[in-house]
């Protein structure tokens, strides 16, 4: 029962119940006092009119007027005095006759009409008298007509029970409908929901959920799975793709380190001490390279805290270009100034390594590296006058363990993943990086955007999800 209770189902008719109740009260009681009002009125009316033929008749009644010779209209069952010009008593019916008056028009006033709750003439009710005043031959007249309004109060009471058992029966379909449509409503959800968890038993993300051609709440929900389903579906494959590269790109040194092993320990006449130490030292290069990279992407990754704090981004490119042997090719250096970020040495380091090395390996006989500033970024520009990245594989460049030529293999040093990091550090600093081609070719041009201190400083803290640390 707590279950069904908890239920979206039982929520939605019970709120559409007490909606509808809550309705039907504020409506009843408006037409209870509005029915009430008019039940009053329509009696004092017709009091009113009462009095008002009674005093006609008196108009024009001989001397020794009494009450007995007015006559009331049916439907008026209250009790009539007559009243002197002194306001006493004169005439009345048997139930009025003898009491005080029960209604006195003060001087001046010719008619009115007043409420009266448990009065000396009628006790234990709630009665409305009305008095009218009335020149005749035997002088100056005062008909008094007074009515209980107890009547009116048991027919309330009456409309009151009926409305009350109207408004259950009311409420007890309202309710019966409300389980009914809402359950109707909600059935293709809970289709959804059981396809969706067969989908996530089965760990099969290929499988989507049948979308309506209609344009509903539904529909658009059944697309949303659909997409989620898909990003998933992207997402697992991309994962299952990286491991699987990563395991493909750990296990090639490993096995060249194996390999010189085994040669040297089967054969150790065959290869130099010194030799077999070269090898397997640019070997764990590599592979420490490697894990370094998946380390930092990992981090990047799973958003985690990374340490900010101002610098020069001039200062992070020239410490950069120390760490890089540029053999063949020179390497040109171009600050206009200082450049300002909020950032991460290490991480910046990176990518001026990455982009710079880059730029060795496929460049011809130069490489131009450029530091300028914006009205809002730091641009880092590298140019180099190799052959160029083809429009359509540009995209592809920022994916992680994609080559394109036997040029950017193994043996060149790259693990596949440098670009992806630069991409994706610049992205956590909050700027952005592109590609292009050189002006004048031959070439292709890199300029990563990062944006100046004092925009940083102003959004408090780099748009990425990282933590803001200062050093």
């Amino acid at each position: 029962m707590t279950g069904a209770r908890s239920s979206v189902r039982f929520r939605l008719a019970a709120t559409a119940t007490i909606l509808a109740a809550a309705t039907f009260l504020a409506t009843g009681a408006v037409m209870l006092s509005i029915y009430r009002h008019n039940l009053i009125a329509e009696k004092q009316n017709s009091l009113r009119q009462a009095v008002r033929g009674a005093a006609g008749q008196a108009s024009v009644a001989p001397a020794s007027l009494t009450a007995a010779w007015l006559s009331i209209p049916n439907g008026v069952t209250g009790s009539i005095q007559v009243l002197d010009a002194d306001n006493r008593v004169v005439s009345g019916d048997p139930q009025s006759r003898g009491r005080p008056p029960m209604l006195v028009l003060p001087a001046g006033q010719t008619e009115r009409g007043q409420e009266f709750d448990n009065p000396a003439f009628r006790p234990g009710q709630r009665v409305y008298a009305v008095a009218k005043r009335v020149e005749t031959p035997a002088g100056s007249l005062t008909i008094v007509l007074a009515d209980s309004l107890d009547p009116v109060d048991s027919q309330i009471n009456q409309a009151l029970i009926e409305g009350l058992i109207a408004g259950v029966l009311f409420l007890f379909t309202v309710a019966a409908l409300s389980w009914v449509v809402v359950g109707r409503t909600l059935r293709p959800v809970e289709r959804l929901r059981t396809q969706v968890a067969a989908i996530t038993e089965g760990s099969d993300l290929t499988r989507r959920v049948p979308q309506t051609q209609g344009r509903d709440e539904i529909s658009r929900l059944a697309g949303t799975l659909n997409e989620m389903l898909r990003v998933l579906d992207d997402a697992a494959g991309t994962q299952r793709r990286f491991v699987a590269d990563a395991a493909h790109e750990l296990r090639t040194p490993l096995a060249g380190m194996t390999a010189y092993l085994e040669v040297a320990a089967s054969h150790p006449d065959l290869i130099e001490p010194g030799a077999l130490v070269t090898r397997l030292l640019s070997a764990n290069t590599h592979l420490n390279d490697l894990v370094n990279d998946l380390l930092t992407l990992a981090i990047l990754d799973a958003k985690a805290p990374i340490k900010y704090r101002p610098l020069d981004l001039a200062g992070v490119v020239q410490d950069g270009m120390r760490h890089l042997d540029p053999a063949r090719i020179r390497v040109d250096e171009r600050i206009d100034g200082p450049a300002p970020v909020l950032g991460n040495p290490t991480h910046l380091t990176r990518v001026v390594t990455n982009l710079v090395g880059n730029a060795i390996r496929h460049a011809t006989s130069a490489v131009l590296v450029t530091v300028s500033t914006t009205e809002s970024h730091a641009v880092l520009t590298v140019v180099d006058d190799g052959p160029g990245i083809p429009p359509e594989h540009r995209y592809r460049i920022w994916q992680r363990f994609v080559r394109f030529d036997d040029d950017r293999a193994r043996a060149t040093g790259g693990t596949g993943l440098g670009l992806a990091l630069v991409r994706e550090i610049v992205t956590a600093h909050g700027g952005g990086v592109r590609v292009g081609d050189a002006t004048p070719g031959p070439g292709a041009v890199f300029a990563a955007r990062i944006p100046l201190l004092r925009t940083s400083v102003a959004r408090q803290r780099p748009p990425s999800s990282a933590l803001l640390q200062q050093a």
